[in-house]
């Protein structure tokens, strides 16, 4: 019966292109798919010779936690308490407080876990790049929308901002700054780390430039908030552009619902 199921959150209703939005599991092993997905997509693309422009979506580490339903006999050997620790909806099996489910081992073995997947299955996708010949006509980008979770939020709230402070839900540096990976073979110089603020919104503009465009060619490119960055992605910027880059320039937050704490 599906009422005895529990839907998949963030699905607002039942689809056709849903795998399985009423299986409880379906987080453990949405990595897997989704990646799974992205390759035929792809492959797909390869076979006709098409131009291809994907967006990866991938669904950990958000909540709801569970483990993939074929690794829960593995994790009860290893004295992983599976059912004490399902997420059914905002509803727990145990009445354990956040202050316990926060320090606790199973917690962060869970985490752990489903992030190493998750890191396995870009990995995945990177090699059926390379496998497919394509790896220098490929710009990857590898970003998050948010910082880390906070502890003391809901079940399963793991993660670390290192040393900043918030974290999602707030417009601190810990909830605002995230990671960022550019990855275009034969173009960009491999191991650069650079230190200069960006923001999403200067992807935009940061793109077309890589596109061949100028960004005098957008409609409307006077209202862009974003800034081209695509010199610091090549390591080729001139003093005029690097003083373009680095300069003052207000990034807007604004936050309308409850913070926690």
């Amino acid at each position: 019966d599906i009422q005895d199921k529990v839907q998949f959150p963030t699905a607002s209703k039942q689809h056709d292109n849903y795998y399985d939005n009423y299986d409880i599991h379906f987080p453990g092993y949405s990595s897997g798919l989704i990646v799974d997905r992205t390759i035929e997509f792809i492959q797909d693309r390869v076979d006709r010779n098409d131009n291809f422009l994907v967006n990866v979506w991938m669904q950990i580490p958000h909540a709801p936690l569970n483990l993939r339903a074929d690794w829960e006999q593995q994790a009860k050997e290893n004295g992983y308490d599976v059912e004490e620790f399902y997420y059914t909806g905002g509803r727990k099996h145990s009445d354990i407080t956040i202050e316990n489910e926060r320090n606790s081992p199973n917690q962060r073995l869970l985490v752990q876990t489903l992030i190493r997947d998750h890191s396995l299955q870009i990995g995945k996708l990177v090699d059926k790049i390379k496998d497919l010949g394509i790896d220098e006509n490929v710009l990857l980008i590898y970003t998050s929308d948010n910082g880390r979770e906070q502890e003391d939020t809901y079940y399963a709230s793991q993660g670390s901002g290192g040393s900043f402070r918030g974290g999602k839900r707030s417009i601190y540096d810990g909830g605002v700054h995230v990671p960022f990976f550019v990855r275009w073979s034969g173009h960009i110089p491999a191991g650069r780390v650079s230190t200069i603020p960006a923001s999403h919104v200067d992807l935009f503009p940061t793109l077309v430039t890589i596109a061949g465009y100028t960004v005098d060619e957008i409609p409307l490119h006077d209202e862009l908030d974003g800034i081209d960055k695509s010199c610091i992605y090549f390591n080729t910027c001139t003093q005029n552009e690097m003083e373009t880059v680095v300069k003052d320039h207000p990034i807007f937050f604004e936050w309308r619902y409850p913070v926690s704490n």
